[in-house]
C-alpha cells in the first residue's frame, strides 16, 4: 500500500527532526558508567583516535578529570567548531549543567585516544559537613562538587588533610600511591593506572606520598551541600 504523499512528507520530516536531536550523555556510545550510588555517578569517556560523537547534551552538575591527552575539536550546538590543544593529564573542566545543558559534538583529530573521567551529581548530604582541617581552595568547584588537584614528583607528599565528606579519588596518571594515616604504623600502598579511581565515606585524615619513579597527578572531588 502506498502512502499519501502528505503522510510520507511528514513521516520524512519527522525521521530528519529525530535525528538531528542530541543524544543524552547516556545513549552516547563513548560513555561509559563505572559507578552510581545515592550521591553521585563516575563515567569514563573514551574517544579513539580520528573518531568523533554525534551530538549529546550534558543536564548534570559535573566535573571532569583528563586522563588521556588528545586534540579535539569541539562543537558547541549554534556555534563552529573549536580545536582545542591537548590537555594535561590531570586538566580539570565541568560546571552546572542541570539548568542549561551543554550540547556538543567532538572530534579526535590526532593519533591517540582522548580519555576523561566525569564525576556527576546525582544527589546531595543531607547536612552539610564542615571540613576541619581539609583540602583548601579548589581548583574547580560547582555548587555540590569541590576538585583538589595533586602534582606529586616522585618521592613527594601532599599536605595532611582530612576528608569529613564523601570523595571519589582519581589518579590522573599512574602511580604508586601511598596513604599516609597519622598515627597508623604502615601505609596503605596501591599501584593505580590512568583512570584508576576510589570511592571514598566517612572521616579521613591522611596525605599522599608518590612512591613512584615519576611525577603523579592526583585528584580528590567531594560531595558537599551548596556553600552558604
Amino acid at each position: 500500500m502506498r502512502l499519501p504523499l502528505t503522510l510520507l512528507v511528514m513521516a520524512l520530516a519527522f525521521a530528519a527532526f529525530a535525528q538531528d536531536q542530541p543524544l543524552s550523555e547516556d545513549q552516547e556510545p563513548h560513555h561509559q558508567l563505572k559507578l552510581q550510588n545515592e550521591l553521585l555517578r563516575v563515567q569514563r569517556f573514551e574517544l579513539p583516535a580520528r573518531a568523533s560523537t554525534p551530538f549529546f547534551s550534558r543536564n548534570r552538575e559535573t566535573i571532569g578529570v583528563v586522563t588521556g591527552p588528545s586534540v579535539l575539536r569541539t562543537r558547541l550546538l549554534g556555534r563552529v567548531a573549536v580545536e582545542q590543544r591537548p590537555a594535561p593529564a590531570g586538566d580539570l573542566f565541568g560546571g552546572d549543567f542541570t539548568t542549561d545543558p551543554q550540547v556538543q559534538r567532538m572530534w579526535n583529530v590526532s593519533e591517540r585516544p582522548y580519555r576523561a573521567l566525569l564525576v556527576e551529581l546525582v544527589g546531595t548530604p543531607s547536612a552539610n559537613i564542615p571540613e576541619p582541617g581539609g583540602p583548601k581552595d579548589p581548583d574547580l568547584e560547582t555548587h555540590h562538587l569541590a576538585a583538589f588537584r595533586y602534582v606529586l614528583p616522585a618521592g613527594v607528599s601532599s599536605p595532611v588533610h582530612t576528608h569529613t565528606r564523601p570523595y571519589v579519588l582519581i589518579a590522573a596518571t599512574s602511580a604508586r600511591l601511598k596513604i599516609v594515616l597519622p598515627g597508623a604504623a604502615d601505609p596503605i600502598v596501591t599501584d593505580l593506572t590512568s583512570g584508576d579511581f576510589r570511592w571514598f565515606t566517612g572521616t579521613s585524615t591522611h596525605s599522599l606520598h608518590n612512591a613512584g619513579a615519576d611525577q603523579a597527578q592526583i585528584v580528590e572531588i567531594e560531595v558537599r551541600q551548596s556553600p552558604n
